[in-house]
């Protein structure tokens, strides 16, 4: 037995803004280091998140506020300790 169903269609560019909405909310849970949350949007999106608007990574974030487990949690993940944002010596 097959239960039909109306589900809306979702366009590519509407998929892109949820994707974009979210890469925002992870930096702003990152900023109030609140790992659960982060934690939820990289399991949806994998490390896929672009940098903001000054080069920053989640892990530039997590160490400029000072949270540490936060920082050790992206390091786990495979966020990276390379990639360089715009500021001189970070």
């Amino acid at each position: 037995m097959y239960i039909k169903c109306k589900s809306p269609i979702i366009s590519s560019s509407d998929v892109n803004i949820m994707i974009r909405q979210m890469s925002y909310d992870c930096f702003a849970f990152a900023k109030k280091g609140d790992i659960e949350n982060v934690s939820r949007i990289l399991n949806l999106l994998g490390l896929n998140i672009a940098c903001d608007e000054e080069g920053n990574t989640l892990l530039h974030i997590a160490a400029y506020n000072s949270n540490i487990e936060l920082a050790s949690s992206l390091i786990r993940v495979g966020f990276t300790l390379q990639v360089k944002n715009k500021k001189p010596n970070s």
